[in-house]
């Protein structure tokens, strides 16, 4: 920000003051130097650990724009003085320390001034009078923060030395501002090592392509060494550049190259970051890329003035600490000085910053600090290999050390992991894929408060594997994610889009539409879409048996069994008129009876029609009984339930099932979206009883109490089918699907991540998760438990209309057998009283026969036999 900032900060130090209120006027040169609000938090940093300075301390933070304020190149150096000295001075206050990076008129200016210099790079902006590697003059007031750039350029010599290369081809910045380069170049040359430099144009669109020229060049002059100078990467991004043809050239792969890359702020950006390694593949790099560093490599991209203002913040606290500790009750603003601060600032030792050692000699020079030699690619992201030393060593050889002691900081793949900071995973609750623990409240995961169900499983594997810890959050408004009409996404999308959320885990459904804004990975599921409805309710009838065939079949065989009755008699009609009739109604029904329920009779047909008909109706009871058993006990062993919805087809015509469906979800805009009929006719009913519910729980619980039918994730119906016992999924699935977990459009971990489900998958991780979470948390229906298997044995319940039938036959013979009784032994009376009275009367006028002779017995018993065999035959 190109402004004049004022800031006072108070610093609370652990002791009193008891002299007057001391100030310290920064003056920071903003844009390419450290920024006031880098500057200030270091220092809040510095302060809250160390506890430094007394309270009466005030501290005056001016960020001067070398452009706007000075209004450079417009005046020119010789004219900037007096706007420069008006620019830093802050309520009277002269300027303590400027702070920024090398300008040579400005150390010029500050010795005139005796106000000191602080700077944090070798030069400043691209119209600089000159860099301090041309610039050899011993100002007085200067202090160099940064290790000079000829001794990093001798380290690098040294190393072409004690490795015995001869050659190399150097890449730089086709750019003025190259002294760095040029130094190091004369540097080589002098101690005559075969140098070929190469001008790259940075930041344009022949880039790549003069990069491939140098590259192509290099194969064919058989050259192993390449040297990459960038001293501004941060603006050229020359480093990525040469990397990235590099792999294409397959030079990465090859153990005899070595690139040697020369960037002043040690900070290596184009290294940094899980992204950059991935695009570069330095992970399975096996050529050396190598670079000296006085700043420790990082695991992220970081700010290259980051550092210089952490530094400038440790050495000017500890200046002003021992100006107090030297002056004591003396300390005053009139008492204190630059110059004061300045030789305070060159005593300074045993003080460490993010640079390392900071101890600086009698002419403001960075010393006694190392440089590190770190290899980058291979298993290993990144490991040190040897040492620099800057000063008491003058042999070659001795000030370069290589070593790989076990105590030297080093980051392997496993170390690094996929994603630098804690990972924030947004998630929709919804069974079994993300559930919240009974009694939980909280969001978090871990402790009391976590979530559980097979993405968190899922999860938690997938973050051992790849080595990456995660916070988790529900969604806002537990939704999935959909576009609205204004454009903008909701849900677990939207939180990725806005930069919230990280990772998207779920039931989510990997759509077009999500995959314009946001990148899935490797699909984990198969999935689609299908209904719930609630589960037909079995009614239980005593008269089951009646069950297995229809009602109309029932009255065709009742009217088949009486036609064949009426067939029986009407063919037992004989010739000779005094023949006794076989076929009287009552056989016929008995007969015809018999045959049916295959229990045989006492006489068969005499005549060839009859046995005809016989024959047939033999084969017609067989057939009929055998069905009626097959059925019987199908119908006894199984429930049979036919739910009455099976297809989208029949929820369309169905006017007991309303349909409901998941608001933002993609199963809701499929149908709302759908150019079918069908779908077109469900949405309308959808929408004319307001079937859009917020949560799948509220559906499947509608759908529980009856009268509603869920359109939605057919893994999550099917769940809901074995935990909540009241409802069922039919219908083969729609809008074939497959889940997948969300990430930022571009992110380079999606690669890794893919890995490692392909992997899980592979090896059945996945399989067993879905065993885990849906057969083995199923409450309905367990195969082989007694609520599963209750179908299979008979009870009173189905055999209760078997007993009433049987029960009926019974009372209804011995209530005939009652009358019969009755009705004889009525009949018998009724004859004795009629023979006593017909002897009385008339009595014969002949001797009477005897009561044994014949006649007497035939008349008798013929007339009484007669009589009551007459009787018991009508009955």
């Amino acid at each position: 920000m190109r402004c004049l900032i004022f800031l006072l900060l108070n610093c609370q130090g652990v002791q009193a003051c008891s002299t007057d209120e001391v100030t310290l006027n920064v003056v920071l040169f903003s844009g390419e130097g450290p920024s006031r609000m880098g500057f200030e938090e270091a220092f809040a940093k510095y302060r809250d650990k160390h506890h430094p300075l007394p309270a009466c301390v005030q501290i005056t933070v001016n960020s001067v724009d070398v452009d706007t304020h000075l209004q450079l190149p417009e005046k020119g150096w010789t004219n900037i003085q007096s706007e420069l000295i008006r620019q830093s001075r802050t309520n009277q206050v002269e300027t303590h320390i400027v702070a920024g990076p090398y300008y040579m008129n400005v150390a010029m200016m500050l010795e005139q001034l005796n106000v000191t210099y602080l700077t944090t790079a070798g030069k400043g902006y691209h119209w600089s009078d000159m860099t301090r590697v041309e610039d050899t003059v011993n100002w007085a007031t200067l202090v160099e923060l940064v290790p000079p750039q000829e001794q990093q350029n001798m380290a690098v010599v040294d190393l072409f030395l004690v490795r015995h290369w001869k050659s190399a081809i150097m890449i730089m910045p086709d750019r003025k501002d190259r002294e760095e380069c040029s130094d190091l170049a004369q540097q080589m040359t002098d101690d005559r090592i075969s140098l070929i430099p190469f001008s790259i144009p940075y930041n344009s669109t022949n880039t790549k392509k003069f990069i491939k020229i140098v590259l192509r060049h290099a194969e064919l002059m058989a050259e192993r060494q390449i040297i990459i100078c960038s001293p501004r990467d941060h603006e050229d991004k020359l480093i990525f550049g040469v990397v990235e043809q590099a792999k294409k050239f397959n030079m990465l792969e090859k153990e005899d190259f070595a690139f040697v890359i020369v960037e002043p702020y040690s900070l290596l950006n184009a290294l940094a970051g899980l992204d950059n390694n991935v695009n570069l593949g330095l992970f399975k790099a096996k050529c050396e890329i190598l670079s000296f560093q006085f700043i420790h490599p990082q695991r992220e991209i970081m700010n290259p003035y980051y550092a210089m203002a952490a530094d400038s913040a440790v050495v000017i606290g500890k200046a002003m600490q021992g100006y107090f500790d030297e002056a004591g009750a003396k300390a005053s603003n009139e008492d204190f000085t630059s110059l004061k601060l300045l030789r305070h600032i060159k005593q300074l030792s045993g003080v460490y910053g993010e640079t390392g050692h900071l101890h600086f000699n009698k002419r403001g020079e960075r010393s006694d600090y190392k440089l590190h030699l770190y290899k980058y690619g291979g298993a290993k992201v990144f490991r040190k290999i040897g040492e620099w030393t800057s000063t008491g060593k003058e042999s070659r050889r001795s000030r370069i050390n290589f070593t790989e002691s076990e105590d030297d900081e080093e980051f392997e793949l496993e170390d690094m992991g996929i994603f630098p900071n804690i990972v924030k995973v947004a998630v929709v609750v919804d069974a079994p894929f993300v559930m919240l623990k009974k009694g939980v409240t909280g969001r978090n995961y871990g402790g009391e408060n976590e979530f559980v169900g097979f993405s968190i499983d899922l999860l938690h594997r997938l973050s051992r594997e790849l080595l990456f810890t995660y916070e988790i959050y529900q969604a806002p408004n537990n939704s999935y994610g959909t576009k609205g009409e204004n454009g903008i996404w909701d849900g677990m999308v939207g939180e990725i889009l806005a930069g919230r959320a990280m990772l998207a885990l779920g039931a989510l459904s990997i759509t077009s539409s999500r995959e314009e804004v946001i990148d899935f990975t490797h699909g984990i599921l198969t999935t689609g879409s299908n209904i719930l409805i609630p589960k037909p309710q079995r009614t239980l009838s005593i008269f089951q048996f009646l069950k297995p065939f229809s009602p109309t079949l029932w009255y065709a065989l009742l009217t088949a069994f009486f036609v064949l009755c009426v067939m029986f008699y009407l063919l037992d009609c004989q010739s000779d008129t005094q023949a006794t009739r076989v076929f009287t109604p009552k056989e016929c029904l008995w007969f015809c009876l018999g045959v049916l329920l295959m229990r045989g009779t006492d006489f068969s047909p005499k005549s060839t029609p009859q046995r005809i008909l016989t024959t047939g109706y033999i084969f017609f009871a067989l057939i009929t009984v055998s069905t009626y058993t097959a059925n019987m006990a199908a119908f006894l062993t199984t429930s049979n339930l036919d739910p009455g919805v099976n297809t989208f087809e029949d929820l369309l015509k169905s006017d007991d099932l309303a349909p409901l469906v998941v608001d933002h979800t993609s199963t809701m805009s499929y149908i709302r979206e759908s150019k079918e009929e069908l779908f077109k006719g469900i949405w309308q009913k959808i929408s004319s009883h307001d079937g859009i519910v917020t949560t799948t729980e509220e559906g499947a619980n509608r759908v529980a109490a009856g009268g509603h039918a869920l359109i939605f994730d057919y893994r999550i119906n099917t769940f809901k089918e074995q935990t909540l016992c009241k409802t069922m999924a039919v219908g083969l699935p729609i809008l074939r699907l497959e889940h997948g977990i969300g990430l930022p459009a571009g992110n380079t971990s999606k690669r890794l991540l893919d890995m490692a489900i392909l992997r899980l998958r592979e090896s059945g991780y996945i399989n067993m998760l879905i065993k885990k979470w849906w057969t083995e948390h199923r409450k309905c229906d367990k195969p082989g438990d007694s609520k599963s298997s209750e179908e299979a044995h008979f009870k009173i319940d189905h055999m209760a209309g078997i007993f009433i039938v049987g029960g009926s036959g019974l009372c209804l013979s011995v209530v005939f057998f009652t009358i019969k009784k009755l009705y004889l032994r009525k009949m018998g009376n009724s004859q004795d009283e009629d023979v006593g009275t017909s002897e009385d009367t008339d009595k014969p006028t002949t001797q009477p026969e005897s009561p044994g002779s014949a006649h007497a017995n035939r008349i008798v018993f013929g007339f009484g036999g007669d009589k009551l065999g007459q009787g018991a035959a009508d009955l």
